[in-house]
């Protein structure tokens, strides 16, 4: 399906945010995009993609255009989990650690190589692919009454053929 004009298709971040916003909503977990300007629960998960430069690799004539258009750059995925240490009460409790450490793992699971390419996230991304996603580190922190962690990513992604508008 082809961008309606060249602004929408290089909304880079966030086109990719939503799609995971949408990806991970349908497999029951809650995610807030850099964007959005709500002020956060204490659990989340934020997802936030920069792109870097330009692979060389480029589409001839993408919608009819005269000129070649780069379609491929280089890009990271930084993914924030963030739960709760203590419960109502203001005990720290297992499964509140159980929770936190298991959204960690979906997180590395579901964005692992056998899973980022071809995988069931490629169906939300509506003008791009990602050609693959490598973890590049993990970072923890504790405060006060939060754990989190965060999952970079190290990545390239296309936009699709077909995602470029007719001109």
């Amino acid at each position: 399906m082809p961008a309606a004009n060249l602004i929408e298709l290089y909304n880079f971040e966030g086109n990719v945010e939503a799609a995971f916003k949408s990806w991970l909503t349908d497999n029951q977990v809650e995610l807030y995009q850099t964007i959005e300007f709500d002020i956060l629960p204490d659990d989340y998960i934020g997802a936030k993609l920069e792109l870097g430069a330009v692979t060389g690799h480029y589409n001839p004539a993408p919608g009819g255009a005269a000129t070649p258009e780069y379609d491929q750059y280089a890009c990271s995925l930084e993914i924030t989990i963030r739960t709760a240490r203590f419960d109502e009460s203001g005990e720290v409790t297992s499964p509140l650690r159980s929770r936190h450490q298991a959204l960690t793992a979906a997180m590395r699971t579901w964005l692992s190589i056998s899973q980022a390419k071809g995988s069931a996230l490629e169906g939300y991304l509506n003008y791009y692919a990602f050609e693959f996603l490598r973890p590049a580190g993990t970072a923890h922190s504790q405060e006060s009454e939060f754990d989190e962690t965060t999952l970079s990513f190290d990545g390239q992604i296309s936009v699709l053929p077909s995602a470029f508008p007719v001109l």
